[in-house]
């Protein structure tokens, strides 16, 4: 699905460098970082957002991508912001609106199909972003932090809502994020990244019993770690 070998982008006081990277069709995988460590540098490159690097990124399929803002068009109703992509790509009515219905209803949101953005939560904000995104019927979703700015229960709510529809599309996911329980609830790999380098890419179990470096050992120390949910904790014991 994806392969990226020798990835470089400069900054001035900052650098960006992954030798090897693959994921593969219906994984989900995060990147695990700090605030500066260069996971959302690292995913703007794979959205084609950032163009001026050096090194392979290889993605077969269509992708999308959901922000940690929705930017949604406030002059359109939840609908139309939906479909905005679709009739940019000028697709058949009957089809848009078949492809819409079908993604506001798995989101749960249909019933706000003629709301505007400014009528709605932030919750419901970010099942629009992820209902734009997902009408493409994109093979890769890329995610920047979508749900750092919720609160805690509309962030469980959410991370819910988007592990069940990868699993029921066979979506691939890259979910990048600073929250280490976030991570080892979705993802079925985690791409530690630390100055702009992946310090180990691997199971959550494998992270958190097998750490490669110091980093990787006091980031996500036992003691550190507050595991909120059952799921997460059969993940560390497999």
């Amino acid at each position: 699905m994806l392969v990226i070998k020798n990835l470089k982008k400069r900054y001035e006081k900052f650098s960006l460098d992954i030798e090897n990277f693959q994921v593969k069709q219906g994984e989900f995988i995060s990147i695990l970082g700090q605030s500066g460590s260069g996971k959302s540098t690292f995913l703007n490159i794979l959205a084609g957002i950032e163009t001026e690097y050096i090194g392979e990124v290889s993605i077969k399929g269509e992708l999308s991508m959901v922000f940690q803002d929705s930017l949604l068009l406030p002059h359109l109703n939840l609908f139309e912001n939906i479909a905005f992509g679709l009739r940019i790509k000028k697709m058949d009515k009957n089809e848009i609106d078949a492809r819409v219905v079908e993604v506001m209803k798995k989101l749960e949101i249909f019933s706000l199909k003629d709301k505007y953005p400014n009528e709605i939560s932030g919750g419901e904000k970010q099942r629009v972003s992820i209902g734009r995104a997902l009408v493409m019927k994109p093979q890769l979703l890329l995610m920047d932090e979508p749900f750092s700015s919720l609160d805690e229960n509309l962030r469980e709510r959410l991370q819910e809502v988007v592990k069940n529809l990868q699993k029921e599309l066979g979506l691939t996911i890259i979910f990048v994020t600073h929250d280490r329980d976030e991570a080892f609830y979705l993802s079925d790999r985690i791409a530690l990244i630390n100055k702009g380098k992946i310090e180990q890419y691997d199971s959550a179990i494998n992270l958190f019993t097998k750490p490669i470096s110091d980093y990787v050992y006091k980031f996500l120390s036992l003691e550190n770690i507050v595991v909120k949910d059952q799921e997460i904790y059969r993940k560390m014991k497999v």
